[in-house]
């Protein structure tokens, strides 16, 4: 049963947030919302170039050197990071304990796609180089950066490296063809109201095929990924794109976890603390990024 708390916050997010705009207002409300970030005590936040990519390093106090999360933002590859972002990001670091590198990758229409999906390639070709170990480095991300996640695991295994030891995909964007029956289904009970869900992605991928399966990776061959974490919400509608990926990824023989929040709506896991929910994801996810960092 939801929250008496997330039906307050699912009714003010469709009174005050606006996404039916072009992209240039929304970069600029997104800009003005944006308010200055604060990391908790026990979290040490440090720049860092990472393979020529811009990044945060979030150090847990009592973290171990050995083991990492690269996160990917969402944003439709247009909006980049965010004091919510970092807010999440630090308290997931700070309960899986592991240091975390937040990816301030290159953002479409100025860097269209597929310069996200490089930026993310070489940040993990730097963590190795630094020395660590691919079975000691998960991935996560959320909305379109869950879905680059995933693009960057198949990019991983097509060209013959090592595969991360997992990976936490929150309400991920696996089907920039927008197929999916949520796109209708679901329209009436997010609480975004998006007249497109895809409109500001599709500023990244103007020149790309929507369904290329790497784009879009639910048109993917499968096989061969790493343990999955898929978040899905009831109240979303990509919701339909996280549940045919992991039915397919299951049927190539992943192990996939699937978790289809009630009542929830599209990235609720980066909610404020005082959400029930967003604090039950949250300690799902750090349980699965400790589990396969071991």
């Amino acid at each position: 049963m939801a929250s008496i708390q997330s039906h307050l916050h699912r009714f003010l997010i469709g009174k005050l947030i606006n996404f039916n705009k072009s992209l240039v207002e929304i970069k600029k409300e997104f800009e003005n919302r944006n308010s200055r970030f604060l990391p908790p005590r026990d979290v040490a936040v440090k720049q860092v170039t990472a393979g020529g990519v811009n990044a945060e390093w979030f150090v847990p106090r009592y973290s171990t050197e050995d083991k990492v999360l690269v996160y990917l933002h969402g944003g439709g590859y247009c909006l980049g990071l965010s004091s919510i972002t970092r807010k999440f990001v630090a308290r997931i670091s700070l309960e899986s304990g592991l240091r975390t590198l937040l990816v301030d990758y290159r953002l479409a229409p100025k860097h269209p796609w597929p310069a996200a999906l490089d930026d993310a390639v070489n940040v993990y070709n730097w963590l190795q180089q630094e020395g660590y170990s691919p079975r000691r480095i998960a991935f996560a991300g959320d909305s379109s950066g869950a879905g680059l996640c995933l693009s960057a695991l198949l990019e991983f295994r097509n060209g013959g490296l090592p595969l991360p030891s997992s990976c936490a995909a929150l309400c991920p964007v696996l089907d920039m063809a927008g197929t999916g029956e949520s796109f209708k289904t679901r329209a009436h009970l997010d609480p975004f109201r998006l007249k497109d869900p895809l409109g500001i992605a599709k500023h990244s991928f103007t020149n790309t095929n929507p369904k290329d399966p790497i784009l879009s990776p639910l048109y993917s061959n499968l096989h061969g990924l790493p343990p999955l974490l898929i978040h899905a919400a009831q109240y979303d509608v990509f919701e339909d794109d996280a549940v045919r990926f992991a039915q397919k990824a299951e049927a190539a023989g992943a192990n996939v976890t699937l978790t289809v929040w009630e009542k929830m709506w599209h990235i609720f896991q980066l909610s404020p603390q005082f959400l029930p929910e967003a604090n039950q994801a949250r300690s799902e996810i750090s349980a699965f990024i400790q589990r396969y960092t071991k």
